[in-house]
């Protein structure tokens, strides 16, 4: 992740436009303020450049917020993915084309539009083509709890679900029950164009991401000693690992990633530690599928039982299909 200084810029622009300009004009008729000289109104003709002047201007502080929360996420990693000068003419090419569905499919088209949502969109249609298996890590709780976690990495996925749902069923409300000024199509359109560039730009990918639930200096460590291991530092990159296995316990990706890279690289205790940090979690939800696979690659690779105890032998035997005891021998 690198420091989103477009993402940052555009944050900064639209906060300061909103503070000395559309703040104090929000009691005044529309058609009577400055804001409504650089929003697009898609019933008329506009100007070539006010396609990029709407996208920083909004109409209050929850609309403000909003769309740099979300630009805050998916600005940032769009951001680092693609370097400053790509993305920001990208989004805002992006925010540009978004709001061109409005013409057609506004309640009312000759009421003003202004706001990030369209490149916002963008973005987050860009990111989930992209990297349609990434995580966000989000706040859980402020209050710090003994073994409990503070954050949870929540799927991205789910987000853009959530996001998608609110779109599509308050733009078939707008349409067909109860017309609003809310720019649903240029969200949908927006996303849609973002999903395109982002399909297009993940053929050309060539880095390889893990699920690991980490950030930071700790996801840095993780990606170093994939290096390490790459360039025949086996014993620095196997502790490396070693610590961040015992570090985070409960970050089950992250164990299960560690197990699967100890063993390809023939390191039977990383390996053994990494299976018995997954143990409990796979035997309370029997999760004998995933049990067997883990079993049968450690078994591969060593010829042997990853270390347990007779007890853990006995439950891991109640789960496994029958012909697989002799890879768990009680004696």
């Amino acid at each position: 992740m690198r420091i989103p200084w477009v993402t940052l810029i555009w944050g900064l622009t639209s906060l300061i436009l909103f503070v000395f300009m559309t703040a104090p004009e929000l009691s005044k008729a529309y058609w009577e303020t400055n804001t409504f000289q650089f929003s697009i109104v898609p019933g008329e003709q506009n100007s070539f450049w006010k396609f990029f002047s709407y996208q920083f201007l909004h109409t209050s502080w929850g609309h403000l917020i909003s769309n740099l929360w979300y630009l805050a996420i998916f600005g940032w990693i769009l951001e680092s993915a693609l370097g400053p000068i790509l993305f920001g003419f990208l989004t805002l090419g992006g925010g540009a084309l978004a709001v061109l569905p409005e013409r057609f499919l506004q309640a009312n088209p000759l009421l003003p539009v202004v706001g990030a949502s369209g490149a916002v969109a963008f973005a987050m249609g860009a990111v989930f083509a992209l990297y349609p298996g990434s995580r966000v890590r989000l706040l859980w709780t402020i209050i710090p709890i003994k073994s409990f976690p503070a954050t949870i990495f929540l799927p991205i996925r789910y987000l853009v679900y959530f996001w998608l749902f609110l779109q599509i069923s308050g733009l078939a409300e707008s349409v067909w029950i109860n017309p609003t000024s809310v720019a649903y199509a240029t969200h949908l359109f927006g996303f849609a164009l973002g999903a395109i560039v982002g399909f297009g730009f993940r053929q050309l990918r060539v880095e390889n991401f893990f699920d690991v639930d980490l950030m930071g200096k700790d996801l840095q460590g993780f990606y170093s000693a994939l290096k390490s291991y790459a360039i025949g530092q086996t014993e620095q990159a196997t502790e490396s690992l070693q610590v961040l296995c015992q570090k985070h316990p409960s970050r089950i990706h992250l164990q299960r990633r560690i197990f699967e890279i100890a063993v390809a690289h023939g390191q039977k205790d990383l390996a053994g530690l990494a299976w018995k940090t997954l143990l409990p979690e796979r035997l309370v939800l029997r999760k004998s599928a995933e049990i067997e696979s883990s079993l049968r690659l450690y078994f591969t690779k060593f010829a042997e039982a990853p270390p347990l105890e007779i007890q853990e032998r006995l439950r891991i035997r109640k789960v496994l299909p029958k012909g697989m005891e002799q890879m768990l021998p009680i004696n």
